[in-house]
C-alpha cells in the first residue's frame, strides 16, 4: 500500500469558478489548470429542476463548487 504524503499527491482542488450564461462553468484548479464544464444537460434531470434559478450564484467552498 502506498502512503501519500504532501499536497503534491492530492487531487486538485477548485480555486475559482465562473458561471456562464450558457449554463457552463469555467473552473480553475489550484494547480493552474482551467476546465469548462457544461452543466446544461443537468437541467433535464428532475432532481436539478431548480438549478437554472441558482446557477449564476455558483461559488467555491472548501475546494469544490457549490
Amino acid at each position: 500500500m502506498d502512503i501519500i504524503h504532501g499536497e503534491e499527491n492530492m487531487l486538485p482542488r477548485v480555486s475559482s469558478v465562473q458561471a456562464e450564461p450558457d449554463y457552463s462553468l469555467i473552473i480553475t484548479f489550484n494547480n493552474g489548470e482551467r476546465k469548462k464544464y457544461n452543466a446544461k444537460p443537468l437541467l433535464n434531470i428532475p432532481m436539478y429542476k431548480n438549478l437554472a434559478k441558482v446557477f449564476s450564484s455558483a461559488k467555491v467552498e472548501y475546494g469544490t463548487v457549490v
